[in-house]
């Protein structure tokens, strides 16, 4: 049963709005238009972590050539029935590994939020996480199934369902099961993870100073010995040639005498 804790996940959904969606929606099979598995599984309701869902996320340091992949981590609430993505991997790996697969260190997608609580906000001690990721863009749509194409809709600590497939696989560093990345839905806003900075109303509550003096004031002027004089450009124009000689002035027109003469002012 799913007990979802707001406060310790950094949240400001209800317990019963998640144990609500939970039960109405619980993980499924995804089936065809014939009513044959997809291979793939819809998850209930999630939160979203580490987001890669329009830009794909940079290849590690220790293996640059990797191909792009988009990814992110699935959040599930505590006591989530996470029983058929669980039997889909160990399907995926006995297609893989063979009956050997259950004696051997398998990586396993499964892990415990608290890997990250200590570091991350929305990581709950004792609740699951997996990270699912693809090597094409997901398609990403909002509950009415429009395509969501503004990437802050789709941000770390936001609500979601989504779709996903469990495939094996066999590398010289590890061998075990992950998750492939098929299509998200965002279903609702929440607090967003690592929105920055704090509440000034709670972290100065009680400080009160009453500002009695002009911080421009407790700066005196600088002396005059401290101004910077300007320096001249070791490229300097060369001193301009001296003006030529004014022109002689007219000497000035007599006004006219005759005082019925109309004259321009």
């Amino acid at each position: 049963m799913v007990q979802f804790n707001p406060e310790a996940a950094k949240s400001r959904v209800t317990a019963a709005w998640v144990a609500d969606l939970w039960s109405r929606y619980p993980i499924t099979a995804v089936l065809d238009s014939a009513g044959q598995p997809t291979g793939r599984f819809r998850t209930g309701i999630v939160r979203v972590s580490f987001p890669h869902l329009f830009t794909p996320q940079p290849p590690p340091a220790d293996n640059p050539n990797k191909a792009p992949t988009w990814a992110l981590s699935l959040l599930f609430p505590f006591g989530a029935d996470l029983s058929l993505l669980i039997a889909d991997a160990q399907r995926a790996a006995g297609e893989k590994f063979g009956a050997a697969a259950a004696n051997m260190a398998l990586h396993t997608p499964f892990r415990d939020q608290r890997e990250k609580a200590h570091q991350y906000e929305g990581y709950v001690p004792g609740a699951i996480f997996f990270t699912a990721s693809s090597q094409r863009r997901p398609p990403v749509v909002d509950v009415n199934g429009a395509p969501i194409v503004d990437e802050s809709k789709a941000y770390a600590g936001c609500w979601a369902m989504v779709t996903v497939h469990a495939y094996p696989f066999d590398t010289p560093k590890k061998k075990g099961v992950s998750f492939g990345l098929d299509s998200v839905m965002i279903v609702a806003d929440d607090n967003a993870f690592g929105a920055g900075g704090g509440d000034p109303n709670t972290d100065f509550a009680g400080v009160s100073i009453e500002q009695q003096v002009n911080p421009a004031a407790l700066f005196a002027p600088a002396p005059a010995s401290a101004v910077v004089q300007p320096v001249a450009s070791p490229l300097a124009a060369p001193p301009a040639p001296p003006a030529p000689p004014a022109p002689p002035v007219a000497p000035l027109l007599q006004r006219p005498t005759d005082p019925t003469h109309i004259h321009a002012a």
